[in-house]
C-alpha cells in the first residue's frame, strides 16, 4: 500500500480552509466593548448630494423616547436623538420645525440605516 503524501497545493488548500473556518467563528462572537464603540461613532446616510449625519439609538435613548405620547412625537423625538450628537445646538424644538417632507425623507434614511429603532418596536408608546 502507498502511502499519499499532500503536495504543497492540497496543504495550502487545506491551511486556507481551517484558517477561513476559525475566521467565521471569530467573527461570530459578540463583543460588547466593539458593539459600544460602534454605537458611539458618527454614521452618515446620503440623501442625493447631501451627507446627513447621525448617531445610532442607544438604550440610554430610551428614557427620553418613552416620553413620547403620539406616534408623531416619536417620530421626531427619535430624529432628534440620532442628529442631536451629530449637529451640536439642534434642539428639539428645532427638529419640530423641520418641513415635513424632509423630515420624512431623513426618517426614511435612518430607518434603512443601522442603529434605527422603528417605532412597532417601542414599549412605552401605544
Amino acid at each position: 500500500m502507498t502511502e499519499k503524501t499532500e503536495g504543497p497545493a492540497e496543504r495550502g488548500k487545506r491551511l486556507f480552509e481551517k484558517e477561513e473556518a476559525e475566521g467565521r467563528a471569530a467573527a461570530k462572537k459578540f463583543d460588547p466593548k466593539m458593539l459600544v464603540k460602534k454605537a458611539t461613532e458618527k454614521h452618515m446616510v446620503r440623501d442625493g448630494d447631501e451627507e446627513i449625519y447621525y448617531y445610532p439609538l442607544v438604550l440610554e435613548d430610551t428614557a427620553d423616547l418613552s416620553k413620547a405620547k403620539t406616534n408623531e412625537e416619536y417620530s421626531t423625538m427619535m430624529l432628534w436623538k440620532m442628529l442631536e450628537k451629530a449637529y451640536p445646538g439642534l434642539t428639539l424644538e428645532d427638529v419640530k420645525k423641520f418641513p415635513m417632507g424632509k423630515g420624512a425623507r431623513i426618517l426614511q434614511l435612518l430607518s434603512e440605516a443601522e442603529g434605527f429603532l422603528p417605532p412597532e418596536k417601542r414599549s412605552a408608546v401605544s
